[in-house]
């Protein structure tokens, strides 16, 4: 996808701002997947700016599926404990 300056910029603004950050439009951002919280990596090549998400970790949406998974795989552990403790009683 190539981006242009007015693409980068948020509705209605017309200029750069002397603050040190990058404005994104949401379509923009919902593009590369990215939000607020999203670590970014900088780098110059010649005269482009080339700005790229850095996927540190795995996500939230990962982390819970993956503690979705272990709460079913301690239920099943449960279910055994249980049939295996009324084997032994009896």
């Amino acid at each position: 996808m190539r981006l242009d300056y007015p693409a980068l910029l948020r509705a209605g603004e017309q200029k750069w701002t002397t603050r040190q950050g990058l404005k994104f439009r949401c379509s923009v951002k919902e593009a590369l997947g990215i939000n607020q919280d999203t670590p970014l990596q900088v780098n110059i090549n010649g005269n482009s700016l080339i700005i790229t998400p850095v996927n540190a970790g795995i996500g939230k949406e990962a982390v819970s599926e993956s503690i979705k998974k272990l709460h079913r795989i301690m239920e099943i552990c449960s279910r055994i404990w249980q049939i295996v403790n009324s084997c032994l009683i009896r």
